[in-house]
């Protein structure tokens, strides 16, 4: 059976993701020696791959193993995150004005009842 472009074209993917078997990864490396088309296709696909390109705001990156995977860099995430951590600092401040005040006040009574109880 000859190793022919359309049976390149049916295991590239294999290929381009690693999955390929190592009959078929040296079958098409063989027939990738001797035909500038496939190897061109190939060689550009891989390349591909590798760009990210720009959608919606935000990165879909494009791996080795040929999955599309988005990762969301979006600005409105960030300010989002940026705020969430503005309201966490904070609540964490006046809860500590609170827990303060609320000591102050314990402190100022009892020493209220000890200056009345001495007089």
């Amino acid at each position: 059976m000859e190793f022919t472009c359309d049976i390149a074209k049916d295991l590239e993917n294999a290929y381009i993701a690693g999955t390929a078997s190592a009959d078929a990864v040296m079958a098409i490396e063989e027939h990738m020696s001797s035909c500038e088309s496939c190897r061109q296709r190939i060689n550009q696909r891989k390349k591909d791959l590798k760009k990210p390109e720009k959608i919606f705001g935000g990165y879909r990156l494009k791996t080795d193993s040929g999955c599309m995977e988005d990762i969301l860099i979006d600005k409105s995430l960030k300010k989002l995150s940026k705020r969430l951590k503005v309201r966490k600092a904070v609540g964490i401040t006046l809860t500590s004005v609170m827990a303060i005040t609320s000591a102050a006040s314990i402190l100022y009574d009892v020493m209220k009842k000890y200056k009345g109880n001495n007089n």
